[in-house]
């Protein structure tokens, strides 16, 4: 099984290494994401980043109940016929869990 400490986590805003999950913020930037330090990412959204970036961590409390809700919509949509929402938007939910594990699988597991 592969060390989860292989992988350097730089941020997006300051370029230098990020050590700890405490401090990782990963946002959406347009359509990916990135990770920034606590602080870096508070100051991005207060710069001209702030039309790109997105307002809500993707890492945070938030964005994970937003995506636990958004696949269960998601879900009734396409799997219920008739449901609340038509079909090919059941399949845009699922937007919000895949940024999020992929939040996880690209950065948050690297850190300690």
């Amino acid at each position: 099984m592969a060390d989860n400490t292989e992988k350097t986590i730089l941020c997006n805003h300051c370029e230098r290494e990020i050590t700890t999950k405490d401090d990782l913020v990963t946002a959406n930037l347009i359509f990916s994401v990135v990770p920034f330090h606590g602080k870096c990412y508070s100051n991005a959204l207060k710069g001209c980043q702030t039309v790109v970036i997105g307002n809500t961590p993707v890492n945070g409390t938030a964005s994970t109940l937003l995506s636990v809700l958004a696949v269960l919509l998601g879900l009734i949509s396409i799997l219920g016929s008739g449901g609340p929402l038509p079909a090919p938007v059941g399949w845009i939910l699922f937007l919000p869990a895949i940024y999020r594990l992929y939040s996880y699988l690209a950065y948050e597991r690297y850190l300690r």
